[in-house]
């Protein structure tokens, strides 16, 4: 026989006397408590859900009786993970049966306490959301300011730090106070790279499918859920609220909707990681005949230049796939002087030159490629030409020290754009730029074509020579191995010249420093600022040595005695 004491047969007053130190201080005790004996809990004489409720109830219409504040059990139930949801429910039952309203954080006195709702988002927890939007009343666009910060130089709401229906006072203020969903999407990015981050967001998604869309895309101001979500790479959610919005396809797509799908796309181009949204976006825009771009110079409105700048390199992609693709459909007059205009722009090449930005690059030539190869009329094709010409000078011609571009794109186009022939190799010599010499002599070695012919002239005073002989005369060192190791005859340099490099060279590594050396050989591009290019330096004066002792056992094995 189990002689325990049993607290099944106390009077209810000291029950509550013994429970109420969990009540006040211990809360996750008393929710464990709650769980293991429900029936002790939820009885015919006591229920804990209204007894808590009760008591809160009675803090909003007196606080002056309560010290410290008390928090609903709801909110702490919510918060400890460990609730089950039967006992949520129970909890919110009666909550709502003593203050109808209280599921929304909304009283009959205004009180400063974070809604259900909100805490169950910024929490992530999922379960939680499900079983508060079950409730009739539950009511997601309550708005409540969290306190995290209050911006500077900005109106705030009057009503800040309590739970209240829209609008704010005024609803001018920026930032408003939020929703459940903008909660979750401020919760997102305040935990961004996350697990919590991930569940997060899937809370929002619950709200959407649930039925609590922001707005309508007819509406005249995007909801800030929606451009925040974008702006942090919320990239489930934001499609999730953007099918919703088409669950039922709009008659007519106006023209505030058509702005709206070009402010977003703007939007989600600026993120690297919503590649997903513009795709969702031009495929929403196929469906409703809606053309997102705008056929302006302004750099703004160049959504292509804008993906560039912030890395969004796929999202660049898809808009010049949906450009080659849809682009006729759209743009009855002059449809080709519309893509030179968004093409040719000097800041959008010089973007697509940049190394994260190589796939791009190598789309945008083939784009190019296909114009000039199709059936156009020849006066869009000169249209087409002349961004080619300009994109080529630009690669060809770009520094990877002044952060301008990588050579992928100048050995692209040596590979598989002309950019090999006898006259591109002399300037690549010109400028020091041994990736093209490099690539340029691969290709001459593959097809079996001598690296010993003569080089047009680039400038008056230059003379036709063997790229070897040019190398020579412009102090290219580097270009001497490289034409060495692909082939090159060095008898086209005579041996007084290969022993004057020697001497050249032993007497600049007794007089150069290190860096100073590396500037003047083996660097390609100008050195103009030490400390800006200091990083480039020092990754280079590692190779000096050997280099250095490579150089003169080539200019003495064929300098002769």
């Amino acid at each position: 026989m189990d002689s325990s004491p049993s607290l099944e047969g106390l009077p209810i007053e000291i029950f509550v006397k013994l429970i109420r130190p969990l009540v006040e201080d211990d809360r996750h005790s008393l929710i464990n408590f709650i769980v293991a004996h429900p029936r002790l809990f939820f009885s015919t004489s006591f229920n804990i859900a209204e007894f808590d409720a009760s008591k809160f109830v009675k803090y909003i219409r007196d606080p002056t009786a309560f010290l410290p504040d008390p928090v609903p059990l709801i909110t702490t139930a919510i918060e400890y993970e460990a609730t089950p949801l039967w006992l949520l429910r129970r909890l919110v039952i009666a909550l709502e049966k003593f203050s109808p309203g209280a599921i929304n954080g909304i009283y009959d006195a205004p009180h400063i306490v974070e809604p259900p709702l909100h805490t169950a988002v910024r929490i992530g927890r999922i379960e939680a959301v499900h079983v508060l939007l079950g409730f009739p009343s539950i009511n997601p666009n309550v708005r409540y300011w969290h306190g995290r910060y209050t911006p500077e130089g900005h109106a705030v709401c009057t009503q800040r730090g309590y739970v209240h229906l829209p609008p704010c006072r005024p609803e001018t203020v920026l930032p408003r106070c939020m929703g459940a969903a903008a909660y979750a999407v401020e919760s997102f990015h305040v935990n961004i790279g996350t697990d919590l981050s991930k569940r997060i967001e899937q809370c929002a998604i619950a709200l959407t499918a649930a039925g609590w869309v922001p707005q309508s895309i007819t509406a005249h101001a995007i909801d800030i859920s929606i451009t925040k979500g974008i702006e942090y790479g919320m990239c489930d959610y934001v499609i999730a609220v953007l099918n919703r919005m088409f669950e039922e396809p709009p008659a007519v797509i106006s023209g505030t909707a058509s702005y709206n799908f070009k402010s977003l796309l703007a939007s989600a181009v600026r993120n690297p990681a919503s590649t997903k949204i513009v795709q969702y976006i031009l495929t929403l825009c196929i469906k409703f005949g809606v053309f997102p771009l705008v056929a302006e110079q302004d750099l703004p409105a160049n959504v292509l230049r804008v993906a560039l700048a912030n890395d969004s390199t796929q999202s660049a992609i898809l808009i010049l796939e949906y450009m080659q693709e849809h682009l006729l459909k759209h743009v009855a007059w002059q449809p080709h002087s519309y893509v030179a205009t968004l093409l040719g722009i000097d800041m959008l090449i010089k973007a697509a030159l940049r190394d994260v930005n190589f796939p791009y690059f190598v789309e945008h030539m083939k784009f190019l490629g296909l114009a000039l190869n199709s059936t156009i009329a020849e006066g869009d094709k000169k249209q087409y030409k002349q961004i080619l010409d300009l994109t080529i000078n630009k690669a060809m011609n770009s520094t990877i020290i002044h952060d301008t571009g990588s050579r992928r794109h100048a050995i692209y186009l040596v590979q598989h754009w002309g950019q090999d022939t006898p006259t591109v190799l002399r300037d690549a010599i010109r400028r020091g730029d041994a990736a093209v010499v490099d690539a340029i002599a691969s290709k001459w070695k593959g097809r079996g074509e001598s690296l010993d012919q003569n080089l047009p002239r680039l400038k008056y005073k230059d003379v036709p020579e063997p790229a070897l002989r040019s190398c020579f005369r412009d102090s290219m060192l580097m270009g001497i191995v490289i034409l060495l190791n692909a082939g090159a005859d060095p008898r086209t340099v005579s041996p007084q010249d290969w022993k004057h490099l020697g001497m050249t060279i032993n007497k600049d590594t007794r007089e150069l420093t290190e860096l100073e050396f590396y500037q003047r050989y083996l660097m390609f591009g100008s050195f103009e600022s030490e400390g800006q290019y200091f990083q480039e330096g020092v990754t280079g004066i590692a190779r000096v040595h050997p280099f250095v002792r490579l150089i003169l056992r080539i200019a003495e094995t064929y300098g002769g005695d």
